[in-house]
């Protein structure tokens, strides 16, 4: 089994293995961060921000925009405990 060394030092090659560079800065595509960008406003309930996105990246969604505010106020029931409030 490989060692993983002390807390904070850095392995051999561990920095390719990430997708670093010499200056140590990680390269991400854009399709890959309009991704992850969509996914947090989708995410987090920012409706409006998730559809602006939408038209000005270009970036499609998983999810139909329209259900998102039910979704909050579903996630929100449940972080409360009141999930029978909630049920239809």
């Amino acid at each position: 089994m490989a060692s993983l060394g002390k807390p904070g030092e850095m392995r051999q090659g561990s920095r390719d293995a990430w997708g670093h560079d010499a200056k140590g800065t990680v390269e991400v595509k854009k399709e890959r961060m309009n991704r992850l960008v969509m996914n947090y406003f989708v995410t987090e309930g920012h409706v409006d921000a998730a559809r602006e996105f939408a038209r000005e990246s270009g970036t499609a969604t998983e999810v139909d925009l329209d259900t998102i505010k039910d979704r909050m106020l579903i996630r929100r029931a449940v972080q409360r405990g009141e999930v029978t409030k909630r049920k239809k």
